[in-house]
């Protein structure tokens, strides 16, 4: 009888093995070729348990503790931890690298499989992007860079409470925010979470309040710590000075008023109503710590203005409306508030270098009805 090969093709036509008449490749089979199946040669008696293998290891997406023998791009595989969970993960390229204990973020993407854990687990030899609940299901992490794990920050909606750090506004390309004579004070965060688009039967679009902090309607207690320390440059490397910083308490209340009513196309794109819009900032600081310093440091709370950069604030037309609205929704520097942090007293050439580090609580009271 003549010899024909099985010529195993993938589904976007190329060919993937050469399956030899009356042979089974696969897995388990000795001396045979790394494929994650068994793949069944033409003529081959007694190749029942091979498919019975096959259905079983699909059906378990190959769990084991150590990658499928040779994979291939696009497979699925759970990588079991003994009695606690493991992670769901998806090949990026065939054959990943042998032995096969360990994944890297270049052959295994994790799929997001949220597991409980009474315990934080080593996130030594897993892959980047897994998530995990702990404290009983009450807090998020997920598995970041250097096998960091983060908590993701969550909020509560019911209770209208938020807590999170700031983004810092840097100046470009640096680490730091750097003050001089002429340039003595600068936005050092800014905050504006909250807002969302709407679009009436008519196609008129505009801001609605959304799930964020900012709502139409509502009123805000927040608390707010902050810290500066100063940074030096030496030998091109950026050192800190940890004897030389200052921190502030500040307290205070605003509120956003109700959205009201506006015909539209009679006023301009800024001036549509926007829960982001905040009203009576209040604010009482302490200075909790500070070193003895050269210069003198401060803080203030400011109600944020509009974007500057956002083209055209004074149009009227629908299409004008719309890209208002996009634009503003993606901007963190149009309304809500922002940090400005100050250093006075610098003489003609000299700078100060600041890391700074805020956290915000803010708790709401919200509208009616909510």
């Amino acid at each position: 009888m003549a010899t024909v090969n099985y010529v195993i093709k993938r589904s976007d036509g190329t060919t993937y093995a050469t399956i030899p008449n009356d042979v089974i490749l696969g897995p388990n089979q000795p001396g045979s070729n790394p494929v994650p199946l068994n793949f069944v040669g033409r003529n081959k008696v007694g190749y029942g348990q091979a498919s019975n293998e096959n259905f079983l290891h699909l059906v378990e997406n190959f769990t084991s503790s150590n990658a499928p023998y040779g994979n291939i791009k696009g497979q699925l595989w759970y990588k079991s931890t003994g009695s606690t969970p493991g992670e769901f993960l998806l090949a990026l390229q065939d054959n990943a690298q042998q032995p096969v204990d360990t994944a890297t973020e270049g052959q295994w993407a994790s799929i997001p499989m949220i597991t409980l854990f009474n315990t934080i687990p080593d996130g030594t030899n897993s892959v980047m992007g897994r998530m995990i609940l702990t404290n009983n299901g009450d807090t998020l992490r997920v598995l970041m860079k250097n096998k960091e794990w983060r908590e993701v920050l969550t909020r509560k909606p019911q209770a209208k409470e938020y807590e999170a750090l700031l983004d810092i506004n840097y100046d470009s390309s640096v680490n730091y925010i750097e003050f001089t004579q002429t340039n003595s004070t600068k936005p050092i965060a800014y905050f504006n979470t909250g807002g969302d688009m709407s679009i009436d039967s008519n196609g008129w679009t505009s801001f609605e309040t959304g799930n964020g902090v900012f709502q139409f309607g509502t009123n805000y207690f927040y608390e707010m710590k902050i810290m500066f320390r100063e940074v030096s440059m030496d030998s091109g490397s950026l050192l800190s000075v940890p004897s030389n910083y200052k921190t502030w308490k500040i307290n205070g209340s605003f509120y956003v008023d109700n959205k009201g009513t506006i015909t539209p196309g009679s006023v301009p794109c800024s001036d549509l109503p926007d829960p982001r819009r905040i009203a009576s900032l209040e604010s009482i600081k302490d200075v909790i710590t500070s070193a003895t310093l050269q210069n003198d440091w401060d803080v203030g709370m400011v109600i944020n203005d509009i974007d500057s950069s956002i083209p055209n604030p004074t149009g009227v037309t629908k299409a004008a409306y719309e890209q208002w609205v996009i634009n503003s929704l993606n901007s963190s520097k149009t309304l809500g508030f922002r940090v400005d942090g100050t250093v006075s007293g610098l003489s003609t050439g000299q700078t100060v270098k600041i890391q700074p580090n805020i956290s915000i609580k803010i708790l709401g009271i919200p509208a009616l009805g909510v």
